[in-house]
């Protein structure tokens, strides 16, 4: 675990006792960004089908996959309802604790590129979101 990756996590293990659960989305919310992740797999689900429609800023909705074969903390992320991919492998442990402890979360489009590599095709951020204190 490289020291960035052990540093989300420590973050994430001492605020989750203290996340509320069922949070809602209203104007109270400051989103926390966590992560900016390129889309891991977007070749081989429906990016390329979907890409037109895509835009930076767009909603994304996360999902666990712990029943994935190759990676039990699977985290895949779906636009629309269409799966465009996963968070990569080295990045997914903190969303996966988050999401199994139904952490409020959000994530958003942030850069869409036309590389040839599938990698660098989509990026996005994904967001904590906290209570205001105000």
């Amino acid at each position: 675990m490289d020291r960035r990756s052990f540093i989300k996590s420590m973050f994430a293990a001492v605020l989750l006792p203290f996340l509320p659960r069922g949070l809602s989305f209203g104007k109270e919310c400051q989103e926390v960004c966590l992560q900016r992740s390129p889309g891991a797999g977007f070749q081989y689900y429906d990016g390329e089908k979907v890409w037109q429609s895509l835009k930076a800023g767009d909603l994304l909705d996360l999902s666990r996959e712990p029943d994935n074969p190759h990676d039990n903390q699977a985290v895949e992320v779906l636009w629309r309802g269409h799966k465009l991919g996963y968070v990569p492998r080295h990045e997914n442990g903190t969303l996966t604790m988050l999401l199994k402890h139904d952490a409020p979360l959000r994530a958003r489009i942030s850069n869409l590129d036309e590389a040839r590599n599938s990698w660098k095709r989509t990026e996005f951020d994904v967001y904590l979101l906290v209570n205001d204190v105000n």
